[in-house]
Formats: C-alpha cells, structure tokens, sequence
C-alpha cells in the first residue's frame, strides 16, 4: 500500500501490471489500419546489461494530450518501474530533462523508496537523453519509438547513488485514452485543429424516439457545447450523416450543423468501434466506442468546420418504453 500512494505521488498514475516473457520480436506492419493486424506489441529494455522483453505494455493519453509508458517488474528482484513521460503525443523527438522519466526501485527501507530521473534539477537544461515516436498509427492506436536515458538518483537515495543509463524500443505499442469523466463517458476531438478542452458529458436515452443523445458541454461556458445522435441498436461499423446527426455550438455562440445533403460536407463519419451491455444495481446501460470526423455548416454563413481525431465513450442507461395504464373494468 505505502508503494502504491508513493507511486500516485510522483504521478505513476498509469501503473500497468506487465509480465516477463521471452518472446522474441514479430515482425510487423503499423500501416495497418485494424489493431489485430499490425503485428504483435512488444517493448524492449536494456538495464545495467540486462535485457527486458515485454509483450503486454500500453501506453495512455490524458485529457490534454500527455503520454505516459509504464513499464513494471524491472531490476534484479522484477520489483523496479519505469515510466516515461510525453508532454505531447505527437511523431518527433523529445529530451528528457523537459519529458521527465522516473525510474523507481522497489525494495523497501524504512518506509523509504529510492528514485531516480531525467532531470538534474541543477542542470535542467542538460539533455540527459531522448524519447523517439517514430510512427504514429491512429487508426490502430499503436506507436512505434525507441529511448535512451541517462537517469540520475534523488538527492534523498539510500543505496542508489549512481548514473545509470536505460535504453529500448517499442513497436505496436497499444494506446488508450484515460477516461476521468464522472459519467464513464468520454470526449476527444480537435475543432478546426484546436483540442476540444473541458467539457463535461450527459448521455441520455429517449426510450420514444430510440435515440441516443451524447451531450458534451463547457460548464464555464454554456455557449459551447457538442450534441450527437444516433439509434440506440446502431451496430459496429462506419457511418454517413444518413444514419446520425451532429450539431456544435461555439464558445461565441456560432452554430453549426450537420447535413446530409451538403457535398461540402462529404467525408464525414461515424465509426462505432465497440458496443458494451452492462447490468448494475438492476439497471441496463449501453458503452459505445467510437471514432469520428465531422464537418458542420455554419448555421447562417459559409465557414466548414472541422472536427477531427475525434473519440468518444458514451455510457447511457437504457430506458424502458412506459406502459400505458391498466383500467380495470
């Protein structure tokens, strides 16, 4: 327990439980647009000339857009964690002593764990070494990269005092965004490039109409808000504004809708990627896993707005229809 709380106070808030294995690397294709095609994941690390293989890592993304890798079950005793951190998920290189990596050992003394980092908080603009996303495979939501650290041990150590460097690469890393949301619903998406930020979400079902109605909205700015529609019995696979429908008004109170009849806005899609039935405390309700990108007509002029890398989780409970009254005769 005393681990766990230390973990969650220098931000391992990603713990992934990750297992050794032997397996050697498969090769592989990212291109690929179905995650079950691209090859099998693996992440490789080099340590004090010892080599780790793992076949079970995933990465996460926050909110805002952060990327953190946890790797476990590191060092002598499998006891040592490892996560490296990105402050923006996107292809490209990025030094350490600004993407901060921790590195924490995992034998106990006195109530104490030894750490170390990137950052030489008396040097920090030394570049103690370099994260590299190579590819980037949105649609299967995997990341290929390589990394070398040099990290440094905290001041306050006991048995771990000195450099070390841990290097590795990864190749079909899965990817998933954390979901915080209250609700169990979930919201990402760029607005003419810009992320959509702040929202909170309300999913409701009219049991009349057979609609699901996924609401995003700004508490701070009641003006912004994004509503989509579509059937509760949508089944897995992609779909045209035939089949749903999207309005989005601005923070300056713009709106914007979606049409099927306007060619300008050709392109647009909805892709329903997993359906969930969940049964609590004699309630149903419905997960929807999906992915977007919507274009939306200016309501009274001419600008096309552009959603896109959009991704949702809507959590909605399933109403049963009303019963018209008994009358006894």
């Amino acid at each position: 327990m005393k681990r766990v709380i230390l973990l969650s106070a220098i931000c391992l808030s990603f713990l992934t439980t990750t297992l050794f294995t032997s397996c050697d690397k498969e090769s592989s294709n990212s291109n690929l647009d179905n995650p079950e095609l691209v090859g099998k994941p693996y992440f490789t690390v080099l340590l004090k000339d010892s080599a780790y293989v793992r076949d079970d890592v995933k990465a996460q993304l926050t909110n805002k857009g952060a990327l953190s890798i946890v790797v476990s079950k590191l060092g002598k005793e499998e006891k040592d964690v490892l996560q490296i951190n990105l402050l923006k998920f996107q292809e490209g290189s990025f030094p350490t002593n600004v993407n901060v990596a921790i590195y924490l050992y995992g034998e106990e003394i006195d109530e104490h764990f030894d750490m170390a980092t990137s950052q030489d908080p008396e040097r920090p603009e030394w570049k103690s070494g370099m994260v590299k996303i190579n590819r980037i495979n949105k649609e299967a939501k995997v990341i290929d990269g390589t990394f070398k650290i040099e990290m440094l041990p905290n001041t306050l150590n006991i048995n771990h005092l000195d450099n070390f460097t841990i290097e590795g690469e990864f190749g079909n890393l899965p990817y998933e965004r954390a979901t915080s949301n209250t609700s169990g619903s979930f919201l990402y998406t760029l607005v003419d490039g810009e992320p959509l930020k702040d929202l909170e979400i309300n999913t409701i079902h009219n049991s009349d109409t057979n609609q699901i109605t996924f609401n995003a909205f700004n508490p701070s700015y009641r003006n912004q808000n994004l509503k989509l529609q579509f059937p509760v019995d949508i089944q897995l696979g992609d779909y045209t504004y035939e089949d749903f429908s999207v309005s989005y008004t601005s923070l300056y109170g713009v709106k914007y809708f979606s049409n099927n009849e306007d060619s300008a806005l050709n392109g647009s899609y909805l892709k329903i990627d997993k359906i969930e039935d969940v049964f609590q405390e004699n309630k149903t309700f419905k997960r929807y896993y999906g992915r977007f990108d919507f274009k939306l007509r200016e309501d009274r002029g001419t600008h096309v707005l552009q959603m896109t890398e959009g991704e949702f989780v809507a959590r909605v409970e399933i109403q049963k229809p009303e019963q018209p009254p008994v009358i006894e005769l």
